[in-house]
């Protein structure tokens, strides 16, 4: 079998976010594709969240689930979705929350796939919606890490 994979047309595994996805760019959500979710698991959760380089803080900047795995992927700047869920991110809200772009944070993009929906009731939490996850023996997580600052930031040296 196929090792499932998820990816962004703009951000490199183990690179940086382009200004674009930050608070100093215009802050929108990155394009995602996948390509072979598990046999039987027609439905995809997507987690999108940092942490401080140095650990801890974690920001869930974006969560959407019950997406149908044939869609292959959303578009940047997606907004709410007409076929899933867009969950609640760290501040409260059902939208994208922009990287700040200011402190060395490091990148976690997640994908999970799942027999059936989630059976959840508009917006939800990343913890309420990863209870379920667990319930439902979710395959994953597939995905890919990448970096919101430079390389001589995350190593605490001025650029």
């Amino acid at each position: 079998m196929a090792i499932p994979t998820l990816r962004s047309p703009t951000i490199q595994s183990g690179g940086l976010i382009p200004v674009a996805h930050t608070a100093q760019g215009a802050g929108v959500s990155p394009a995602l594709k996948w390509r072979r979710p598990p046999p039987g698991r027609p439905y995809l959760i997507i987690i999108v969240r940092s942490w401080l380089a140095s650990g801890g803080d974690e920001i869930v900047h974006w969560l959407a689930y019950d997406i149908p795995e044939f869609l292959g992927g959303l578009v940047e700047d997606v907004g709410q979705g007409a076929n899933w869920t867009t969950g609640l991110n760290s501040d409260g809200n059902a939208t994208y929350l922009a990287f700040p772009g200011t402190d060395a944070r490091r990148v976690r993009f997640d994908m999970f796939a799942s027999r059936s929906q989630t059976g959840l009731d508009g917006p939800n939490t990343w913890e309420d919606t990863s209870d379920i996850v667990e319930k439902q023996g979710a395959l994953g997580p597939f995905g890919f890490e990448a970096y919101d600052v430079s390389l001589p930031v995350l190593l605490g040296m001025s650029e």
